[in-house]
Parts: C-alpha cells; sequence; structure tokens
C-alpha cells in the first residue's frame, strides 16, 4: 500500500464525522455529515440540541428518596447551606474586607502624620529660616490628618464591633435553627400519635353503632339516637380527614425547609425516649447570663459606645452638646444591659419552673396509665367469666390506648423542654 493511501484511510478512520462517496468517475469526494457519538448518521434538517441524549437518560433514573426521618438527621440538614447562616457569613466576610481596607487607610495615614511630624522638628531646629506659612501649612496639614485618623479609627471600632456582633448572631442562629426544627419535628411526632389513637376511636365507634344499630333493628333503640350515633361517627371521620390532611401539609414544608423531596411514604422516626430524670438547674443564673449571646453582644455594643465617648472628649473641636451626648449613649446602653440581666433572669427561672411541671405530668401520665391497665386487667377477667360482652370490653379497650397516648405525648413535650434546657446552657435565652 502507498504510503499516502495508508496516511488517508487513517485520516479517515480517525474522523468519524468524515464519510465518503463514491463519484462516476472513480474518484471519492470527501462529504461533510452529521453523525452521532454511537454512530448513527443524522439526516439534513434533523437538530440534536447538546445534552438531549443525556436528559432523556436522566428520565429513566428516578430520584433517590429520603423514606424515613430521624432528628440526627433532620438537625444536619437543616444547618446545611441554611440561608439564615449563609448570609451572615457573607455579611461577615463582608466586614472583614472593609476592615481590612480600612487598616490599609489607617497605616498610611499614620506614616504621612510621622512624616510631616520629621518635617515639622526640622523646621523647628533650622529656627528663623522657616517662614511662618510653612509651619502654618504644617500645622493644618497634622490637623486634618489628625482628623482623618480620628474618623478611621471611628470606622475601625464600629466594624470590629460589627463583626463581633455578628459572629455572636451566627451562632445564636445555628442554635435557634436546631431548636425550631426540634419542635417542629416533635409536634410532627405528637400530631402522628395523636391521628392513630383518633384512627382507634374511630374504629371502637364503628363497633358501638353496628351494636347500636342491631338494637335498632330489634325495636330497643330509637331512630333518633341512631341517626345521632351515625353522624357522629361522620363527624370524627371528616375530622380525622382534616387533620391528616393539615399533618401531610405541614410534613411537605418541614420537608421542604429541609430541602428533600416530600412523598406520602415519608415517615418520622420515634424519638430515642430512655429513662426520663428531671433536670435541675447546675449552672448560676449569673454564670448562664453572662454566657448568653445577647449579653455578649451588648456589652460588645457598650464597648464601643465607651471608645466613642472618649474619643469625643479627646478631641478639643467637640462641643458640649457631643460630648453630653456620648455620655448619655454610654449611659442608656449599660441601663439596656441591666434590663436585660433581669429579663434573662426571669425567663431562666421560668423555664426550669416549665420543667420541673412537664416532669410531674409525666409522673400523672404514668399513674393513670397503671390505674388504666388495672381497669382493663379487672374488665378483661370478667370478660371470660361471661359477665360483660365482648363488644363492651373492646370499646373499654381506648382508654388504655388514651392513657399510652398521654403518656407518650408527657414525654415528647417533656423532651422538648431539654432541649430548651440545652439551648440555654449553649447561650440562647
Amino acid at each position: 500500500m502507498k504510503k499516502g493511501t495508508a496516511l488517508g484511510l487513517a485520516l479517515m478512520l480517525a474522523l468519524p464525522s468524515m464519510s465518503t462517496v463514491a463519484l462516476a468517475d472513480g474518484v471519492e469526494e470527501v462529504e461533510d455529515v452529521n453523525v452521532t457519538e454511537d454512530g448513527e448518521i443524522i439526516e439534513d434538517g434533523e437538530i440534536v440540541i447538546e445534552g438531549e441524549l443525556e436528559e432523556e437518560e436522566l428520565e429513566d433514573i428516578e430520584m433517590e428518596l429520603i423514606d424515613s426521618l430521624s432528628l440526627e438527621t433532620v438537625l444536619d440538614l437543616a444547618l446545611e447551606d441554611n440561608y439564615s447562616l449563609l448570609l451572615l457569613n457573607y455579611q461577615l466576610e463582608l466586614l472583614e474586607s472593609q476592615t481590612s481596607g480600612t487598616s490599609k487607610d489607617y497605616g498610611e495615614t499614620a506614616f504621612d502624620i510621622r512624616d510631616l511630624e520629621r518635617t515639622k522638628k526640622r523646621l523647628q531646629k533650622a529656627g528663623g529660616s522657616a517662614s511662618f506659612a510653612e509651619r502654618l501649612q504644617i500645622q493644618n496639614q497634622l490637623e486634618a490628618l489628625q482628623d482623618k485618623i480620628d474618623a478611621v479609627e471611628d470606622a475601625l471600632d464600629q466594624m470590629e464591633s460589627g463583626q463581633l456582633s455578628l459572629i455572636y448572631s451566627e451562632e445564636e442562629a445555628r442554635e435557634n435553627i436546631k431548636m425550631a426544627t426540634t419542635a417542629t419535628y416533635i409536634q410532627l411526632l405528637m400530631g402522628a400519635e395523636q391521628q392513630e389513637l383518633q384512627e382507634k376511636a374511630l374504629k371502637v365507634k364503628e363497633k358501638e353503632a353496628d351494636i347500636k344499630k342491631r338494637r335498632y333493628e330489634l325495636g330497643l333503640l330509637s331512630r333518633d339516637e341512631h341517626s345521632k350515633e351515625l353522624r357522629e361517627i361522620e363527624r370524627q371521620e371528616i375530622q380525622l380527614a382534616l387533620d391528616k390532611k393539615e399533618w401531610d401539609k405541614n410534613l411537605a414544608e418541614f420537608a421542604l425547609d429541609l430541602g428533600i423531596v416530600y412523598h406520602p411514604e415519608l415517615t418520622l422516626q420515634p424519638l430515642n425516649v430512655e429513662e426520663l430524670e428531671l433536670i435541675e438547674q447546675e449552672t448560676e443564673t449569673q454564670e448562664l447570663i453572662e454566657n448568653s449571646f445577647k449579653y455578649k453582644s451588648q456589652l460588645n455594643t457598650i464597648e464601643l459606645a465607651e471608645k466613642q465617648r472618649i474619643r469625643v472628649h479627646e478631641d478639643e473641636d467637640s462641643k458640649s452638646y457631643d460630648k453630653n451626648q456620648a455620655d448619655i449613649n454610654v449611659k442608656i446602653e449599660t441601663e439596656k444591659l441591666e434590663q436585660l440581666k433581669v429579663d434573662m433572669a426571669i425567663s431562666i427561672r421560668q423555664l426550669f419552673y416549665d420543667v420541673e411541671d412537664g416532669f410531674q405530668a409525666i409522673k400523672d401520665a404514668e399513674r393513670e396509665l397503671k390505674f388504666a391497665k388495672e381497669d382493663d386487667q379487672t374488665l378483661k377477667r370478667r370478660y371470660q367469666l361471661g359477665l360483660v360482652s365482648r363488644a363492651d370490653y373492646e370499646l373499654a379497650s381506648i382508654r388504655l390506648d388514651q392513657a399510652e397516648l398521654s403518656l407518650g405525648l408527657a414525654k415528647d413535650a417533656y423532651i422538648l423542654l431539654t432541649k430548651k434546657v440545652e439551648l440555654l446552657e449553649a447561650g440562647v435565652i
């Protein structure tokens, strides 16, 4: 084979978008045609949009859905790419950038002042050789630069204070997001438990209606009483459907907030409820207050006000009004701190009162469940002895389910209170 022919064949094989067409005179002319990656020829006028094949393939791939959520999972999802936290981070980065630029201006201005100070000293040593105009010009420049430094220092103080406030705000927002997510999760769990009891109660009501229907057919019950029973069942069915629809809507909104896909089979895992104990206040109230983000943020505000007051008092151009205003600002912020301490102390005391009440509610529910179990056993023995009908025994069993639900709800509510105590320890009051 000739070298030129070999190269030509190699070139055609290397370019799949080229094909040859035989002419009448036996000479082959290269013609441009469109070919897909699979080697299929696309006819003229047929357009393939880039990525179209990939989109068709993606349509056949089902999106992975989360079937079950735990409290730990939803907390991770709630903090992941959270808009509020991202916004606070961007604001913090912006302030850091501005502070860096202002610090550079401060350094340059301070250098200019030192240079002018050296020039002023040289002129003073020169004695009478320096004119009054030269000395006045330098003095005016020094004063102007000093005013600029004062302004830059004030700006730096405000930016540093703003950075610290944003850091506190971010940490507080993170804890609040965790608390709000936990509260929503527990409320959804409690709603699901209540619906489960409603369904059981409705089934019991339907059995009771069947019994009354037979009594009505035997002439032992009036038509009006039988109709009331049927209407009550209908009302309960409608209410249960409405509650279920509202719960599904709330779960869908919760899933949307977490950034996951909602589907009817999505479930929530129950809380890991171990033996619950009464939580008592271990940290002193004053320490809790001083460790809180709001307290630290207010201290930061007072510090900034005090710096501004010192600067105003040291400025020779400041008027008495400016000095009084600076003094008043410090007093106002200090008074805000005192009021904040009082309000937080009240909140802390109230929280631990609520914790005690919540724990007592669990004890009360446990006692009622114990009584319900004893009553159920007594009724069961009477049923086994033939003293009570099966229908009456099943109708009475709903009380045991109600007692179990009450205990479960009391535990869920208490766990939510313990989370608030954890939030308190983390610095959010």
